[in-house]
């Protein structure tokens, strides 16, 4: 449903005073489009027809000015409250000798996390109004936080019971639902879910759900078919065995060892010195059992040696430019429908990432990565064999690998005590969120935290990827590839870049709508590269506000949402998607009135604070 300004606010409720409503289905003023616009100073003005072949966009550093535009009379409100966000409000009765008190409740995206001092309560139940009370699984009671997900729209109930049988009730808690705007759910068939999950946000009836914490996670168990698995990494290497939907809760932060910190000698390369290739496990932490940790080395390494220090498999590689590793990595493979969550304020991943490969229907969300020695999450799927001599691609994309749904989610820098690279590049780990190969993928509400390659579409220009979306990410002091990507049509909206390097880095024929993003104090906003192979790469930038940057956008300025623009975009390897963003069976577009279908379309100034606000992981 799509609401006017007006009908939209006399829907506010009181819950969170500014978000919840605007995550809760606002749709874009269906008689408007998005009328903020950005006007420079000491630069030409900038044409264009309404077809017409890309030209560079230039974006003064000196002066933005910004129109009027349909969503003042929200975000102005809205905004402006967005420091109480934090709590939600609720009704209180309680036992007047129970020791519990309430510090600050949470009821955004379809759980709620309540923050309590006083006593650990014995039992908590919850009740949507005019449903039966269920009880919380004592999982997800810790000392001084009781956190429930999985649940569907609506006003809630909490029954605090405490180990003296004294009960506080809490009441009227709205809690609201996933913002699920993008690719990942482009055409789905009607109450499929998602992962683990319906699409009301409870949990689908057959799903199995499994608790993970630093202290079982050698230990923790699940049954897939007749077999037991024991350890989480164990688990997840065998997921492609289910038969029905999983859910792995993580309860805190899982945490293993890196290899010491080891550096090449001054004026060497690692190809040079193959001492260089024996290395061993810190020990800081409990050992994450079941991780790969593979090197590419110089042929004369003692094999065994190397995986006495805690490689599990080595590659030999004749030229130094070469050698490489890819360490602490847990490989899911062949899986379809499940959810990776955190169930804490403090749930992640330290010194370890996921790579899926050949997936689908995959969704992770509230988890905090950090100090990832390789990639801390990436996607893969699969495609046809690349003619180099042509730069044909053969076969087309294997299309089965769909549905990736990334939110909620902050990735901290990586860190790399032992890179074997030529190029000494992965000090930082690589990247924090990479994907190629695959279709219908999105990516929202995350935090890129002082991340450095951050993250890639297509590992090489032969490399595809069909139907992405980037919205609500908040990207601060990050380097570069935000994200670089080849071969793709990419949707990026109401994005903020703060103090960042290289932004939208586009290559290879994508084709990239860029709609009310948030450029500031960044080196390079938007390139878009082409060669004599890949010569149409198009940005089309539509309502984006560039602040203080370094270097001039290169993006095409779209006048009007409608406006197109000569390019060659086959991100599937039979089908155009040039201008897909006007296209309703390419992409969610409104062609009644003219927008993009989605739940919250903001002027690219007001997604600021809500990417400030809402974006990364416990929200």
């Amino acid at each position: 449903m799509t609401l006017l300004a007006s009908e939209f606010m006399n829907r506010k409720r009181l819950l969170v005073l500014f978000i919840l409503p605007l995550i809760s289905g606002c749709r874009l003023d269906s008689t408007s489009s998005i009328s903020e616009s950005v006007t420079t100073s000491n630069t030409s003005s900038i044409t264009s027809s309404e077809s017409s072949v890309a030209s560079p966009c230039f974006v003064s550093t000196s002066s933005v000015e910004e129109k009027d535009s349909v969503f003042s009379s929200i975000d102005s409100e809205s905004h402006e409250n967005s420091s109480k966000i934090e709590n939600s409000s609720f009704e209180e009765s309680s036992s007047s000798n129970m020791n519990f008190q309430v510090v600050k409740l949470d009821s955004l995206n379809e759980k709620i996390a309540l923050f309590f001092s006083g006593d650990k309560p014995k039992e908590v139940y919850y009740s949507l109004d005019g449903e039966t009370e269920i009880k919380v699984d004592e999982e997800l009671i810790y000392d001084e936080e009781i956190f429930i997900p999985g649940l569907k729209k609506g006003s809630y109930t909490l029954r605090i019971v405490d180990d003296q049988n004294e009960e506080m009730v809490l009441s009227s808690i709205e809690v609201s639902e996933i913002d699920r705007s993008g690719y990942a759910h482009f055409h789905l068939a009607a109450d499929s879910g998602f992962g683990g999950y319906k699409d009301d946000g409870t949990l689908k009836d057959d799903a199995q759900v499994i608790y993970v914490n630093d202290n079982n996670k050698n230990t923790v168990q699940l049954k897939i078919g007749n077999n037991t698995y024991t350890g989480l990494v164990n688990i997840l290497n065998h997921s492609k065995n289910l038969t029905t939907p999983v859910v792995i809760r993580f309860m805190d932060t899982i945490k293993t060892n890196q290899f010491k910190l080891k550096s090449v000698e001054e004026g060497k390369e690692p190809f040079d010195d193959v001492n260089y290739f024996y290395n061993e496990k810190e020990d800081t932490y409990t050992e994450l059992n079941g991780l790969a940790s593979k090197i590419w080395a110089p042929s004369t390494i003692d094999v065994d040696r190397a995986k006495q220090g805690g490689v599990t498999e080595v590659s030999t590689v004749s030229k130094s430019k070469d050698t490489d590793s890819a360490f602490n990595n847990c490989k899911v493979a062949n899986v379809s429908n499940m959810t990776i969550e955190g169930v804490s304020s403090n749930a992640g991943l330290l010194n370890w990432g996921f790579t899926f490969q050949k997936c689908a229907f995959i969704e992770l969300r509230n988890l905090t990565f950090s100090d990832y020695t390789e990639d801390a999450c990436s996607f893969e799927g699969s495609q046809g064999n690349y003619n180099k001599s042509t730069g044909v691609v053969e076969k087309t994309l294997d299309t089965n690998y769909q549905g990736y749904f990334l939110h909620h989610c902050t990735f901290n820098r990586g860190k790399n005590n032992w890179d074997l690279t030529q190029e000494q590049d992965k000090h930082d780990g690589d990247g924090s969120a990479d994907l190629k190969k695959l279709s219908n993928v999105t990516f929202a509400y995350n935090h890129f935290n002082n991340c450095h390659k951050t993250g890639l579409i297509g590992g090489g220009n032969e490399q595809m990827t069909r139907n992405v979306t980037f919205h609500h990410n908040y990207y601060e002091n990050c380097q570069s590839r935000l994200p670089l990507g080849r071969q793709v049509n990419l949707h990026c909206y109401n994005n903020y870049y703060l103090n960042c390097g290289n932004c939208q880095d586009m290559r290879a024929n994508s084709f990239t709508f860029s709609e009310a993003n948030y450029f500031e104090n960044c080196t390079s906003p938007q390139l878009a590269t082409s060669d004599s192979v890949f010569s149409s790469t198009i940005i089309k930038s539509y309502q984006d506000v560039i602040v203080n940057v370094s270097k001039a956008s290169q993006a095409s300025v779209a006048l009007t949402r409608e406006q197109s623009f000569t390019a060659n975009c086959c991100p599937d390897g039979e089908n155009d998607y040039s201008n897909f963003d006007t296209s309703s069976s390419l992409f969610y577009y409104d062609e009644v009135n003219k927008v993009s279908n989605v739940s919250l379309l903001e002027s690219a100034s007001n997604s600021k604070t809500t990417c400030m606000t809402l974006s990364g992981s416990y929200h």
